[in-house]
């Protein structure tokens, strides 16, 4: 389901300008990163594609629906969200009920099953039973996280996902980011974690007080040779691989270990 803004303008009260004429077109099936530092208008831009938040001008579209036109609650059938901060989510008694909480509200065919799928994605069905906030806040989150998937929609975004987690919980999210890109689902990725989610996603999106400076390939943005200034216009820094490719002399900037690895097998007589 591809994603699309158009000249979208949102202005808080007290005039303060969030987004400032953005417009974008997410191809579906990708897995965007969405990068930016704090007050860029990453988190508003995201609860614009469920309608949390309406365009102060311009449009928002969502596949061909108009979110201008719908609620929350009917757009929450194209795209999920997990929240930064999982206590502003979890509503249910036990960990299974959060899970399925959406599918059942969406009108799901077997919404426990999605549920409890999702749970096992992320080491959980031994918590089924357990009041939400009896668990780790690290859990919380990794629970969040699940029930956004459990809801099968096509569209999945997580804001600052990984914030918090330990190697596990990490590698745990990586696997499932895997596997929704397998089930061709449109995937967003707000995060200030540039060395763990460059490896999965295909494009990149960076943001700076509410305009977009770069949006392509990550592949593009990782050749080009204002990478340092352009990451940095955005509060970001060079990721480590990229640090450490520059520094031996390597001409091409990888995302992930493996492709480091090759690199350095490719170029092994420098």
């Amino acid at each position: 389901m591809n994603l699309r803004t158009k000249d979208l303008h949102h202005v808080y009260a007290g005039d303060i300008h969030a987004l400032k004429g953005i417009s974008l077109t997410i191809a579906g099936g990708r897995c965007v990163l969405l990068l930016g530092q704090n007050g860029a208008g990453k988190s508003t831009l995201l609860k614009h594609l469920n309608g949390i938040l309406k365009p102060t001008s311009g449009e928002v579209l969502v596949g061909e629906t108009n979110t201008k036109l719908h609620d929350a609650a009917f757009l929450a059938q194209f795209v999920a969200l997990s929240f930064q901060n999982p206590d502003d989510q979890i509503s249910s008694k036990s960990v299974v009920e959060e899970a399925m909480f959406g599918p059942r509200n969406l009108g799901k065919q077997d919404p426990e099953a999605l549920a409890r799928e999702a749970l096992r994605m992320f080491s959980l069905e031994g918590d089924a039973n357990t009041h939400p906030y009896d668990l780790h806040p690290s859990k919380r989150k990794l629970l969040t996280i699940a029930s956004a998937i459990a809801m099968d929609t096509p569209v999945v975004a997580f804001d600052e996902p990984t914030a918090g987690f330990d190697v596990t919980q990490r590698c745990l999210f990586g696997k499932a980011l895997e596997r929704l890109k397998e089930r061709g689902k449109t995937v967003i990725l707000v995060s200030h974690d540039l060395d763990y989610s460059l490896q999965y996603c295909d494009s990149v999106i960076l943001m700076d007080h509410g305009s977009v400076t770069f949006h392509g390939d990550k592949i593009h943005l990782l050749s080009r040779p204002d990478l340092r200034e352009i990451l940095r216009a955005s509060g970001l820094g060079l990721p480590i691989l990229c640090r450490m490719s520059k520094a031996i002399g390597l001409r091409t900037a990888p995302s992930s270990v493996e492709e480091f690895v090759q690199l350095l097998h490719d170029n092994r007589t420098i």
